[in-house]
């Protein structure tokens, strides 16, 4: 593997050799700790040597201080940022073959949104690992993994998923194991570490004590009814599996009710369906004796584990299935005796991804290679494929199937190591400076070249001999016979249709449909969307654009597949501007883009299943699901994850997105009753500022139409605001916001609600409009407030409406207060309760 231009052994070794010198003067044999965007100095706590990360990186990006720049450890204050055009950057970093190594990234936000997102992998010759980073879920975003591999070279990348989001890295950390710790850990197998318990312990423990510089986090409220014990004394873990610190095992828990022989906790759900958890124990009492049996889920493990004083301390593996929480159970073999836990790991497994073809990758190198394709690092097609590469997967080989090179300015021959990228179908060089005859192919005998602009580029040996412009004149020849032909198919098809009176022209005419950014997202064929919904036979909704069925991929995600409407006249421009837009950007409050299918006259959008149907129809459905009677609490819930959601495309965005057709149909709900916004075929893109606007064709949905929008054709993110505004109402009211079968003046719930919402109005007239499903169990300050806000977001002024920053910030208020209240019926209970009692 190259690293930016040099071979791959000079880089390797140089890096190596910084590596070893840097470990060498310090002692810290097989650490690696790389400062991100900082520089070399040493921790003042551990006294471990961090290093800048100029030459792993290679200046590829920039420096930048973290938006927590006052955290103590030194590491979270700096990170590096890769903003545009930038869309994959890699670390490489030098690896000890077929050893297990631990992994550890960190990652701080530059900025205060919360709402950068971005993907990482981590990729070796038999590994390939991604994961996205969401930094509303944490405050430092930090993974552990374990691996083992045979290469010798690591590559770790940070992957842009949107437009909206740069990724950014503050520090990573490389720590070398001993031989056969972790054998879990194999080529093709990644752990990834949830939890690294100290049982007993009051702090954390890592380097010194541990000599690996794994991180133990105090754990004792992980068993209830237990107590802390721990001893000076050292314990010999010599023989331990995966070697845990002494200072660890010196502490532990055991039961603290008298002549309990039982000991239950449980180890959560794993992140992956494999998981492996290793339990730790030792005898801390040296005149004492302990045995115990060990089970998960009433499946026995090991009959008997027996401690005593002098024995040393003991690791016990094993794996289980991690969608299901696992609760283990310790049973003493001697009465009154209560089991002991010193320390456990939890990891999940996550099994490697395929890699592309060797031969297809070692071609490319030597392409990237000639001509200093600096951006060609690690997998050419996992995560984003390498720039002007197209991939395939034939026969469960990825294989490289496109390239295109054209107008990059390349200079010089190009190489014959092409002949290895058998499944090579088109490759573009158009416009170069290649020079030198085109290398015979022979086992690429279905390619399709194009080098045109290439003056010093023969395309055969004899061609160039005859005339050094012989390959413009063929390009141009061959480009006059296509036009020629063009024309004849034009005239045939024209005239068959004559012929044929018959034939009856479709409501919807058209041919493939250029799909722009199609690289950032997944083509379906149409016999995949055939095999993955039992063609087309469970259908799950109707809207604007089409059909909308239930499908399963391959892989047992359940997708929902819209398909176009042949009715539908404005949906080839939804379908291109929802893939375009979709491909983009990526946030846990919208619902999920899987891929479309763009073949012959079927145009088919694939998003993740959303289980829980749509707002819409647990509010006013025929037939409502069995949780349509929603409580207020989730209302609110729902209200701030679509409010979320929108910020996003407002805020989070870079420009901004407005939705423009916010509306309770195009609010989702999975099977857990969280909400993400959908729909985003009307969405435009417009500029940053708050007075953004844009003069534009009217659209949207009557009813949640921004009147001003309406009458003057400026679209602006205060439009999306109204909207939401009556969403609000709606899941206070319960109410459509067009009901006909009112009296006139009342059919508009905006207009409806000025009777009870206003600045004029108390919560004896808010109370009469709230959805009486809702019966009196919810905190009228929480409706109220709401209320206000609902009442402000539909102002006529878009000046007097807030911002969904504003919006977002109103609901959490809403929801603080439904939370502190304690609901009626509870109280009347409690009070009847009381009564009764004391009438005994």
């Amino acid at each position: 593997m190259e690293v930016f231009g040099c071979g791959k052994y000079v880089g390797v070794v140089f890096l190596f050799l910084l590596w070893s010198c840097a470990l060498f003067a310090n002692a810290q044999t097989g650490f690696l700790s790389i400062d991100c965007g900082g520089g070399n100095r040493i921790d003042p706590e551990t006294h471990i040597t961090w290093v800048s990360d100029d030459d792993f990186i290679h200046n590829v990006g920039e420096k930048a201080d973290s938006y927590y720049s006052y955290m103590v450890k030194f590491y979270f204050r700096r990170l590096r940022v890769f903003p545009k055009p930038i869309n994959k950057a890699c670390y490489v970093l030098p690896l000890a073959p077929n050893v297990p190594h631990i992994l550890r990234l960190s990652f701080v936000s530059a900025n205060s949104t919360g709402y950068r997102d971005f993907n990482y992998s981590v990729e070796t010759q038999d590994l390939l690992y991604m994961e996205t980073v969401v930094f509303d879920n944490c405050l430092v975003c930090r993974s552990g993994n374990t691996l083992l591999s045979a290469d010798s070279v690591l590559h770790i990348c940070l992957i842009r998923t949107s437009d909206c989001a740069d990724p950014s890295i503050s520090a990573i950390e490389l720590r070398r194991l001993k031989p056969g710790m972790y054998d879990t850990a194999k080529p093709g197998i990644m752990l990834h570490t949830d939890k690294r318990c100290d049982m007993g312990a009051e702090d954390v423990t890592r380097y010194p004590q541990d000599q690996f510089d794994r991180m133990w986090e105090p754990c004792k409220s992980l068993v209830t009814g237990t107590k802390s014990i721990n001893v000076p004394k050292s314990i010999s873990v010599s023989g331990t599996r995966n070697f845990p610190p002494s200072k660890v095992m010196q502490t532990a828990v055991v039961s603290n009710t008298s002549g309990s022989n039982n000991m239950y906790f449980s180890l959560g759900q794993s992140r992956s369906k494999n998981a492996l958890a290793v339990l730790y124990f030792a005898e801390l009492n040296s005149t004492g004796k302990r045995s115990f049996s060990v089970g998960i889920n009433n499946v026995i493990l090991t009959k008997e584990i027996d401690l005593a004083g002098n024995v040393p301390a003991l690791g016990l593996p094993f794996q289980y299935d991690g969608t299901t929480e696992a609760i283990v159970n310790l049973q003493s073999k001697i009465p009154g005796v209560s089991p002991i836990i010193n320390a456990l790991e939890i990891h999940a497994l996550f099994y490697t991804h395929p890699r592309t073809s060797s031969d297809d990758v070692k071609a490319l190198r030597e392409l990237g290679k000639a001509f200093s394709l600096n951006s060609w690092t690690s997998d050419p097609c996992f995560g984003l494929p390498w720039e002007g590469i197209i991939c395939s997967n034939i026969n469960n080989t990825v294989r490289i199937s496109q390239i295109n090179l054209s107008g990059r300015n390349l200079q010089g021959p190009i190489p014959s190591s092409l002949g290895q990228l058998t499944e090579l179908v088109s490759m573009s060089l158009n416009n170069n400076e290649f020079n030198g005859i085109f290398p015979n192919l022979t086992s690429l005998s279905k390619l399709e070249k194009f080098f045109s602009g290439n003056k010093h580029l023969c395309p055969t040996k004899r061609k160039c001999r005859n005339h050094p412009r012989s390959v413009v004149a063929i390009a141009l020849g061959v480009a006059g016979i296509v036009i020629v032909t063009a024309i004849l198919v034009g005239i045939i098809i024209y005239r068959f249709k004559l012929r044929s009176p018959c034939t009856q022209p479709s409501p919807l005419d058209y041919l493939m449909v250029n799909v722009a950014n199609s690289s950032k997202c997944r083509a379906f064929t149409l016999e995949e969307m055939r095999t993955a919904t039992q063609n087309f036979t469970h259908k799950i909704g109707h809207g604007s654009f089409g059909t909308v069925f239930l499908g399963e991929l391959q892989e047992g995600k359940q997708i929902a597949v819209k398909v176009l409407s042949v009715f539908n006249k404005h949906g080839i421009e939804q379908f291109s501007n929802e893939v375009d837009l979709l491909s983009r950007i990526n946030h846990k409050k919208l619902v999920s883009f899987l891929g479309y299918c763009n073949e012959s006259r079927d145009l088919m959008l694939v998003y993740e299943y959303m289980s829980g149907g749509s707002l819409s129809d647990n509010l006013y459905g025929a037939e409502p699901p069995k949780y349509s009677q929603l409580d207020w609490k989730t209302r609110l819930q729902i209200a701030l994850d679509a409010a979320q959601g929108l910020e996003y495309l407002h805020v989070g965005c870079t420009p901004k997105i407005i939705h423009r057709d916010v509306k309770t149909s195009n609010i989702l709900l999975d099977s857990n009753l969280n909400g993400k916004l959908a729909d985003f075929g009307l969405s435009r893109v417009t500029g940053n500022d708050e007075t953004s606007q844009i003069n534009t064709t009217i659209k949207g949905t009557p009813g949640y139409l921004d009147p001003m929008y309406y009458k003057t054709h400026m679209l602006t993110d205060k439009s999306d605001v109204y909207s939401f505004g009556v969403v609000l109402f709606e899941l206070i009211c319960g109410r459509k916001p067009i009901d006909t079968k009112v009296s006139a003046e009342k059919i508009l719930l905006t207009e409806w609600v000025t009777s009870y919402a206003g600045v004029d109005k108390d919560d004896a007239n808010i109370q009469e409009m709230v959805d009486k499903r809702l019966g009196n169990r919810y905190n009228m300050k929480s409706i109220a407030h709401l209320t206000n806000l609902a009442w402000r977001c539909i102002a006529n002024e878009p000046s007097g409406r807030p911002t969904i920053s504003e919006v977002v910030a109103e609901i959490k208020e809403s929801v603080k207060f439904e939370e502190e209240y304690c609901h009626v019926p509870d109280q009347v209970s409690l009070t009847l309760t009381s009564s009764f009692s004391s009438s005994l």
